[in-house]
C-alpha cells in the first residue's frame, strides 16, 4: 500500500576505483558495449553514465582556445556509450549558476576544489551539444551551497524543452560535511568551502535534514510549474554497510548537533510530495572486484530500506489469480501501471530473510525444496 500520493524510486551513482577530482586508468583495457535493447530483462540505459563537470573545459572535453569540443576526447567517451551524463557535476555544481555561463558575455564560476574562479567557455549549451552527439540522457544538479528555490525554477524553465533531461537533483550530497579547496577561503569567501551548508546573502546556514526538507518543499512546486514532466531527485544518505538501516542514517550537521534527526526519514516526513526519486551515492575507491560486488549488494539493502519506507508494493505472480481467467491480465496491467513490482513467492521470501546467514534461512530452504517436489 502507498499512504503517500507519489511513488518513490531510487537512483544510484557509483564511484568506483577513481578519485573524486581525478580519473580512472586500466592496465588491461576494458571494452564496454551495453546492449540497451537486448532481449531478456529490461536494462535502463541510465544505469551507465558519468559526471560531466563544467570546470577546466569539462576536464579536457572542451578546447577554450578553439571554442570547440576536443574530438579525440569525445571519441573516447563515445566508445564507452554512456546512457546518462550528469551536469554540471557533483561538488562542482554546488556554486554553479548556469545562467551566468551562457551567451557571449559570461561570468567565471567558482570551482570549489580549487577555491578560485574558472573562466572556461564550456557551459550548458556546449554540454548539451556533447550530450546530443552521444545520444545520452541527462541528469542536472541544481546548486545548493549558493542555490535557491528560484534558481532551481529558472533551471527547470531552461530544461523544459529538453526531453533528454530525466532528472533534476536538488544539490549534491548536502548531508556530507565535505571540505574542499584551500582552508584560507573560497572564491571571495573567507571560509573554506563545505558541502553541508547554504548561503543566503552573507548568512551561512548549516544544512540540517529539516532545513533541506523545508527548502525542497518550497522548490518542488516552482520546478513542477516550470517543467511538469521533470522528475525531482533528493539525496539519500546511508552507511552502505549491509547492517545499518538507511532510515536511521543521520547527516553530518545533525550528528554534530547531537539531535539524531534521521536524514531520509525527515525528507519523507516533511517533503514526501516534493520529490520523485532518492539519489544514492555509494563509494568504493578500491580496485577489488569482490569489494565492488559487495558494495552493490549493500546498496541493494539500502534501496530496500528506502522503498519499504515509501511503501512500494511487490506482488508475487505465482500467488495471485482470479475467479475469471480473463480478469488476470487486466488486473496485472493496472497494478503495474500504479507502480507495483512483480516478484515470485520464493524471491519475496529470500529477500525478507536478506542473507543465507539469517537463522530462518535453513528452514526456508527446506520449505522451498519441499514445494518443488
Amino acid at each position: 500500500m502507498e499512504p503517500r500520493g507519489r511513488r518513490l524510486a531510487a537512483v544510484a551513482t557509483f564511484a568506483l576505483g577513481c578519485g573524486l577530482a581525478g580519473g580512472c586508468s586500466s592496465a588491461t583495457g576494458i571494452a564496454v558495449d551495453p546492449a540497451w535493447s537486448s532481449a531478456g530483462v529490461p536494462i535502463s540505459r541510465d544505469l551507465f553514465g558519468h559526471n560531466t563537470v563544467w570546470s577546466q573545459g569539462g576536464l579536457g572535453l572542451w578546447d577554450d582556445g578553439a571554442r570547440a569540443l576536443v574530438a579525440s576526447a569525445v571519441q573516447e567517451v563515445q566508445a564507452l556509450k554512456p546512457g546518462l551524463l550528469r551536469f554540471p557535476g557533483g561538488t562542482r555544481a554546488m556554486r554553479y549558476h548556469f545562467d551566468e555561463a551562457r551567451g557571449a558575455t559570461r561570468t567565471p564560476q567558482c570551482d570549489p576544489f580549487k577555491g578560485t574562479l574558472d573562466a572556461t567557455t564550456y557551459g550548458p549549451d556546449e554540454f548539451f551539444a556533447l550530450a546530443d552527439s552521444l545520444g545520452s540522457d541527462v541528469s542536472w544538479v541544481a546548486p545548493w551551497v549558493d542555490g535557491s528555490p528560484s534558481e532551481s525554477q529558472r533551471i527547470a524553465q531552461f530544461l523544459a524543452d529538453k526531453p533528454q533531461v530525466k532528472l533534476l537533483e536538488i544539490g549534491n550530497e548536502p548531508y556530507l560535511g565535505l571540505p574542499a579547496g584551500p582552508s584560507s577561503g573560497s572564491c571571495g569567501r573567507a571560509t573554506q568551502f563545505v558541502q553541508d551548508e547554504r548561503w543566503a546573502g552573507d548568512a551561512r546556514i548549516p544544512t540540517t535534514a529539516a532545513d533541506y526538507a523545508a527548502q525542497l518543499a518550497i522548490t518542488a512546486p516552482l520546478v513542477r510549474a516550470a517543467a511538469p514532466g521533470l522528475r525531482i531527485g533528493a539525496p539519500a544518505t546511508s552507511q552502505y554497510d549491509g547492517e545499518s538501516d538507511a532510515m536511521t542514517a543521520v547527516g553530518d550537521v545533525d550528528a554534530a548537533q547531537g539531535d539524531g534527526d534521521a536524514w531520509n526519514a525527515r525528507l519523507l516526513a516533511d517533503a514526501h510530495d516534493a520529490f520523485d526519486t532518492f539519489v544514492l551515492h555509494p563509494y568504493d575507491f578500491t580496485v577489488d572486484d569482490d569489494a565492488r560486488l559487495g558494495l552493490a549488494d549493500r546498496l541493494r539493502q539500502t534501496v530496500h530500506d528506502l522503498l519499504e519506507a515509501g511503501y512500494q508494493v511487490h506482488l508475487a505472480a505465482d500467488a495471485t489469480s482470479s475467479r475469471l481467467p480473463g480478469d488476470v491480465a487486466p488486473a496485472w496491467a493496472k497494478m503495474l501501471a500504479a507502480g507495483m513490482l512483480p516478484t515470485t513467492s520464493e524471491q519475496a521470501l529470500l529477500e525478507l530473510v536478506e542473507t543465507a546467514a539469517a537463522p530462518e534461512f535453513r528452514g526456508l530452504q527446506a520449505l522451498m525444496k519441499e514445494a518443488k517436489r
